[in-house]
């Protein structure tokens, strides 16, 4: 006999559903060799098997198809939840546009697979006597691929038709009019109901467990007729990979009980009139966490399923009046009309927790109550999920170690996608992974996704084998566990934990999932992979002799983790070798004698982070930065500034100006960590509770116009002409005034006395603390329109005079007394009279304006949020509360959560293009005439309220790209001064980046107007602000020339001239002026050493030609020698120039280290995966400047790999593994390309 012939690949997919189809595709577009092996005889993977009556899918159309657009611009689909033989129908279009049949292997049954450690290759075994040898062995076997049927008695010998769902006959048996039963209430048998029990003669459930369904709201589509446009399907796509459950909604960003039973019913009814799953994954974020918060839901879900049933006892079995489970924490199925079919006559429910089924019969099934007679039973009750596919395939790994041995005791993986042991295997949809609760394609894309980039790095690198580490292992089991113990779902039986078989270990499949926003201790920040662009290598280093040993005076926190012996530097040798030198930083020690000053105060979680994306020291894995801290207020109190604050980019600035151009006074302000407050003056005194003398009727005048003109757009709280209309009639009977009427009064003069040009401020305080006094004592007893418009008012004049911490608290009390009336709902605003509408809404709109402007700038989390549809272009269609959605967007999908999905992107500046297009029809909503930047015909008066609006924009603009710019400068400058090794991608950031700087260009020009005329208030925050943000953002730039010098520095002296102007009255106004000064220094030095730079090289190169005699080191007789340039010549040449980059900010003094050898033979590896490791052994490119064979070009970062952070401000993403970095994808070219997963 021959020897059997062995099929060499690349690798072997298992599975012909999405994950293998998918991986095989991609995988021979990346140029490896791979098949696809299937027992089944098509492709489809469940839906090949799943053929049973009413078989479909439960995640609606597009979300439950590949993103490929060669494929979704041609298929169409006939209903919005497709039926099983139109899903293999799909997989035929697919597989025939993807030309796959070519490389597939169908009735091939995986029968045994080995791991080989002298090959470093799997073997794997299978039916018909084929065999495969790869090195990657990827499974995408699937949840559903062992079925499990209960070990009941006599099932044998049963003389009718026992089915399995997943065995369906493809020739359907004649059930019309038979006796039909279905055993389980799961997703199957509820399908299998609803179509079952409209043929049979008489039709019979067996539940144990009510399946609490949802209604599918099913649509049928027209011939030719596409579920969405093609805008609609790209948004779709790219946004299904940021939300818990894949889909394009998720949980709403607030708890159950924050809102009234009304308004809860109200939000419920809402997302059960959707449909699908909203009810589930769009409810509030606290259902799947907090018990209170389940019941709610379960209570709303009950009333409306026992509302559909007609009889009691039915009632009580399908839809307890005592909660069963929790709900959501069982797969919940959707339905149509299945609970209906119990009140028909011919059908009957067994409830088997009542009367247990205790054996087949040859007619039927026996209960403890009766013996039931069947011509059909189904028995739909279920798989051994996740697990009992992989254990099918006798898997052996490393050292005979079988996967079945390995999980005896339940289920060890790392990142659900692999397992310790077994080298170079990967899967989908596996356990402790959170694919359990997510639609198949797109699992599918995004850990295929990850599985092709990982396997693209190791060839890159010559790497033969990655395996990872027990303790890797181990840890991510602890994190699973961790976040399945905070929600409910331990407390529910259910196939999630493995429950659903008999005496199988619980293993939490459940991995992402909304954090209960209820205490900060149940933080947990989750780091999925950290990985270098190039694996550190261990190899023997010479000898020295202990004379010549130098021992520097500390470490980089690298070299500490690794053992590793470090220069001092930064970047250290070490760091700079392996190319992490973003990575390579330093930690203050307390032992080390030092001059440098304390450091400033910071969040536990706030590191000394270089560049972006960077790897944090507690194993977190960011696409930006935390540096969000507390900084001490002008009276030492600490407050907490986050991440979008300006100081924040402050800070981001100083980091680059030390790194590369060393100390300064711009980097040793020695305010740089305080928050600058003017001091307060309140309610102590007792002159503040006395009224002020009474204005008289021209001041009255003077001070209604600065007060309009300072507050125009930004506080829009009154019609101008009502107002004054009121003030006046106040003014006339002063004492009698009503305390609403007179703290207003009070308050509007103060803010006019404030603004005016004139110096009115002491005036202005004492009507300020009268009108503050007389609101809080007279006014805070319950809530009103007044109190909250005075609420404001105080916020804008504290904020207007430099008092931030105190607006933010008024502003609070304000936001608080707005949710309490309802003026955050438009529909509760409809049932008052035309009035008290556009009041309510005006005060919306002020309310918003303020809580944006105050969380952007200060980096808080919004108090706000809104319910409105703000782009509809009704009558009252507001610019400036559109633009406040902008803000909310940026601030809680971006800076909450530190990573820039390409979604994001894309969702946030489709919300600017659209802006752009109607925020014209908005302006008379807002009170702003379009006129420019002044008004016609007046005498040099600006048009405040549209120069608020467009810099409001221009900032969203700079929030939004201000994480590109900061890693573009940051790259760019660090490399000048060392090799970083390839370029990461940044060309396609290059737009983000120059859009940051338009921006700030634009604010410049738009601001400089007002330092010229005298007609302008003497405080406007909002526009010191972008003032200083343009300041900031035309400075960074500066650094890496990213543009022309002199027209970046007549930016920022633009904006220097608008800060000056403002600084006399403000001390926000004259610190920001000062931080500029500093910055102009650095900014100037930066251009002396280009243009020196510049002059070195021309230098250099005249040298190179003619040589020199005019150096002083040349004509004293010294040399300089560079590798390789100059040997032989006449005249020695200067070496090359090079910048030395000088240390950090708490970096110590520079230390030494004895130099090492190299050897390129075969190595082990470390490859760094942040919160774990993976080993790897491999031989290594003895060339490392030559491209291995085959090798494809990438990036030097793996930062498409993101971090899942679970926190109080954050909704749950379903995947911290998948999502691509908006800081490693372009938004140039193809949309094909940007939307990739």
């Amino acid at each position: 006999m021959g020897s059997i012939p062995v099929t060499k690949l690349d690798a072997l997919i298992v599975g012909a559903g999405f994950g293998g189809t998918y991986q095989l595709k991609r995988l021979r577009e990346e140029g490896y060799k791979v098949r696809i092996v299937d027992f089944a005889s098509d492709y489809a993977g469940v839906w090949y098997w799943n053929r049973y009556p009413g078989a479909r899918v439960d995640s609606p159309i597009p979300h439950y198809e590949f993103s490929d657009p060669t494929l979704w611009r041609e298929w169409t689909w006939t209903q919005r939840f497709p039926g099983s033989k139109e899903l293999r129908d799909y997989f035929s279009f697919v597989a025939n546009k993807w030309d796959l049949r070519k490389d597939t292997d169908f009735n091939t049954r995986v029968e045994q697979a080995d791991w080989d450690e002298s090959s470093n290759n799997w073997t794997v075994k299978c039916s018909g006597g084929k065999v495969y040898q790869a090195q990657f062995l990827l499974l995408n076997t699937g949840f559903a691929a062992k079925r499990y049927i209960p070990d009941w008695k006599g099932i044998d010998k049963y003389r009718g038709i026992w089915i399995h769902p997943s065995y369906w006959p493809k020739e359907e048996p004649e059930l019309r009019g038979k006796k039909i039963a279905v055993i389980g209430t799961g997703s199957t048998g509820i399908q299998l109901a609803q179509d079952l029990s409209g043929i049979a003669g008489e039709f019979t459930l067996f539940q144990r467990t009510p399946n609490m369904a949802l209604p599918m709201k099913q649509i049928n589509y027209q011939k030719n007729e596409r579920a969405l446009s093609d805008e609609r399907y790209k948004t779709t796509f790219a946004g299904r990979h940021s939300s818990f459950g894949g889909f394009d909604f998720s949980f709403a960003p607030r708890n159950t009980l924050d809102d009234t039973p009304e308004q809860r019913k109200a939000f419920y009814e809402e997302l059960w009139a959707q449909g699908d799953f909203h009810f589930w994954l769009a409810t509030y974020q606290d259902t799947l966490f907090d018990p209170e918060a389940n019941k709610e839901a379960y209570e709303f879900w009950k009333a409306k399923v026992r509302a559909r049933i007609q009889n009691e006892r039915i009632k009580e079995i399908l839809a307890p009046e005592k909660q069963p489970y929790s709900f959501g924490c069982k797969r919940i199925s959707l339905e149509n009309e299945f609970y209906e079919i119990f009140n028909k006559p011919n059908a009957f429910l067994v409830d088997v927790n009542a009367t247990p089924i205790t054996e087949v019969t040859e007619r039927g099934i026996r209960t403890t109550e009766k013996e039931w007679e069947f011509d059909c039973i189904a028995c739909a009750t279920g798989f051994d999920a996740i697990t009992g596919g992989l254990l099918d395939m006798n898997i052996t790994g490393a050292a005979g170690l079988k996967l079945s041995e390995k999980w005896k005791g339940g289920a060890k993986t790392y990142l659900g996608m692999s397992v310790s042991g077994f080298p170079n295997m990967m899967f989908t949809y596996g356990p402790q992974a959170p694919t359990a609760l997510c639609n198949g394609p797109t699992c599918a894309e995004a850990q295929g996704e990850f599985i092709i980039k990982t396997m693209n790095l190791m060839r890159k690198e010559g790497i033969q084998r990655l395996d990872a580490e027990e303790a890797a292992e181990a840890k991510w089991g602890d994190e699973v566990r961790k976040l399945a113990d905070m929600s409910l779902l331990p407390s529910t039986k259910s196939w999630y934990m493995g429950d659903n078989i008999p005496g199988k270990p619980p293993a939490s499949r459940f991995v992402a999932c909304p954090v209960q926003p209820t205490s900060s201790d149940r933080t947990i920040n989750v780091s999925i992979l950290s990985v270098t662009s190039r694996p550190p290598v261990h190899m023997p280093t010479r000898k020295v002799k202990a004379s010549e040993r130098r021992r520097c005076t500390r470490a980089c926190t690298n070299c500490k983790r690794r053992k590793e012996r470090c220069n001092g530097v930064r970047p250290c040798r070490r760091c700079t070798e392996r190319n992490v030198t973003q990575d390579c930083r330093f930690h203050q020690s307390p032992q080390v004698a030092s001059t440098l000053q304390t450091p400033e105060p910071e969040l536990p979680d706030a590191q000394d982070t270089r560049g972006l994306p960077q790897h944090h020291e507690h194993d977190e894995l960011l696409c930006f930065r935390r540096v969000s801290r507390v900084v001490k207020d002008s009276r030492g109190t600490l407050s907490f500034i986050g991440d979008a604050s300006n100081l924040c980019f402050l800070q981001d600035i100083r980091r680059i100006v030390v790194d590369n151009f060393g100390r300064c006074s711009f980097v040793d302000d020695p305010l740089r960590r305080c928050m600058v407050e003017e001091s307060s003056r309140g309610l102590a005194e007792e002159s503040n509770r006395s009224p002020p003398s009474k204005p008289t009727k021209e001041q009255v005048d003077y001070f209604l116009t600065w007060f309009e003109r300072t507050t125009d757009c930004i506080l829009p709280l009154y019609d101008p002409e009502e107002l004054r209309k009121d003030i006046y009639k106040c003014l006339q009977s002063l004492d009698k005034c009503p305390n609403t009427q007179l703290a207003t009064f009070h308050l509007v003069i103060a803010i006019g006395a404030q603004a005016g040009p004139d110096d009115h401020d002491e005036l202005a305080e004492h009507h300020f603390n009268f009108g503050r006094y007389v609101t809080l004592t007279t006014l805070m007893d319950e809530p009103s329109i007044t109190t909250i418009q005075c609420h404001t008012l105080i916020t804008a004049y504290l904020l207007a005079g430099s008092r931030r911490n105190a607006a933010f608290m008024y502003l609070g009390i304000a936001v608080r007394g707005a949710y309490a009336l309802g003026i955050h709902r438009r529909d509760v605003s409809l049932l008052y009279d035309s009035a008290e509408y556009n009041a309510r809404e005006r005060l919306w709109r002020a309310l918003r304006i303020m809580d944006l402007f105050m969380s952007a700038s200060l980096g808080r989390p919004p108090a706000t949020i809104e319910t409105r549809d703000t782009t509809s272009t009704e009558e009252d269609y507001s610019a400036s509360n559109d633009l406040c959605w902008i803000f909310e967007n940026i601030l809680t999908s971006v800076y909450s959560k530190r990573v820039i999905a390409t979604e994001c992107l894309e969702k946030v500046s489709q919300l600017h293009r659209d802006w752009t297009l109607r925020f014209e029809r908005g302006l008379q909503t807002d009170g702003i005439r379009p006129s420019g930047p002044f008004y016609p015909g007046a005498d040099e008066v600006p048009n405040i309220g549209l120069l608020h609006l467009k810099e409001a924009y221009y900032w969203t603009i700079n929030l939004l790209s201000r994480p590109f710019l900061i890693q573009y400068v940051s790259y760019m400058l660090a490399q000048r001064t060392s090799d970083l090794g390839p370029k990461p991608n940044l060309q396609g950031h290059l737009i983000v980046v120059q859009a940051c700087i338009d921006s700030a260009f634009r604010t410049a020009d738009l601001l400089y107007p007002l330092v010229s005329t005298a007609l302008v208030p003497k405080r406007l925050p909002f526009a010191v602000n972008s003032a200083f943000v343009a300041v900031l953002v035309l400075s960074t730039a500066l650094f890496a020339d990213l543009e022309d010098s002199g027209v970046l520095s007549g930016g920022i002296q633009k904006c220097r001239s608008v800060l000056q102007k403002f600084s006399k009255y403000d001390a926000v106004t004259r610190r920001y002026l000062m931080i500029t000064d500093y910055l102009k220094e650095v900014c100037e030095d930066a251009i002396q050493a280009r243009r020196q730079e510049k002059m070195d090289s021309i230098n250099r190169s005249i040298r190179q030609v003619f040589g020199s005699i005019h150096d002083p080191e040349f004509v004293n007789g010294g040399s300089r020698r560079t590798s390789g340039v100059g040997r032989g010549s006449g005249v020695q040449q200067e070496a090359v120039f090079q910048t030395q980059r000088t240390p950090t900010m708490t970096d110590d003094t520079i230390g030494a280290e004895a130099e090492t050898g190299h050897d390129s033979s075969t190595a082990e590896i470390n490859f760094d995966l942040g919160m774990h490791t993976y080993s790897m052994t491999g031989q290594l490119n003895p060339f490392p400047d030559t491209p291995m064979p085959g090798t494809q070009e990438q990036g030097s970062e793996f930062s498409f790999l993101t971090t899942l952070n679970l926190d109080p401000f954050n909704e749950g993403m379903l995947f911290p593994i998948v999502g691509t970095s908006l800081l490693d994808c372009g938004i140039s070219g193809d949309w094909e390309n940007d939307f990739a997963p």
